[in-house]
């Protein structure tokens, strides 16, 4: 998924929408590592986000998914100089049944370096819960869509903050 943001850019900005404070899904995140290469201008963060289990009640009769939180880690690489900035996150809940993974890519637009250009690529992967793993990755697939908009109104709200 790519989209092109015509607002002026600013690269931190971007580093509150996985974790947006008005999140419902969002219960806290702690900050974990943090460096700062001085000969790249690299700034390297790396949180845990504790979230809500939005898995449905009727799929947590099986045990393994009755859990009430999920936790998520996020790495950030922002480069000022270069003007980019490159995000990995992962499920570290389930990892020996579930791999979910998300990478965006935020850097200056080639049509117009006053632009940002937004690049996101996400993967689901279910396995070892018998006939629940084709359940379980469309649910996943769903809810990562819906996750999907609900990043852009968030981008498209802060972005509108910032113009005011």
């Amino acid at each position: 998924m790519k989209f092109s943001f015509h607002r002026s850019h600013q690269m931190q900005l971007f580093e509150k929408v996985l974790f947006y404070p008005g999140e419902v899904f969002n219960l806290g995140c702690l900050p974990v590592g943090f460096s700062f290469d001085s000969s790249t201008g690299i700034i390297y963060r790396r949180r845990i986000a504790t979230c809500q289990n939005v898995i449905p009640e009727i799929l947590r009769k099986v045990s393994i998914l009755k859990v009430p939180d999920i936790y998520l880690e996020e790495e950030s690489w922002l480069n000022m100089q270069k003007r980019n900035m490159a995000m990995k996150t992962h499920c570290l809940t389930w990892t020996q049944y579930a791999s979910l993974s998300e990478e965006s890519v935020f850097r200056e637009s080639l049509e117009n370096p006053n632009w940002t250009d937004f690049t996101q690529k996400g993967r689901i992967s279910v396995t070892g819960a018998g006939l629940l793993n084709c359940v379980l990755e469309a649910f996943a697939q769903s809810f990562l869509k819906q996750g999907v908009r609900k990043g852009i109104k968030i981008m498209e709200t802060l972005l509108q903050e910032q113009c005011e």
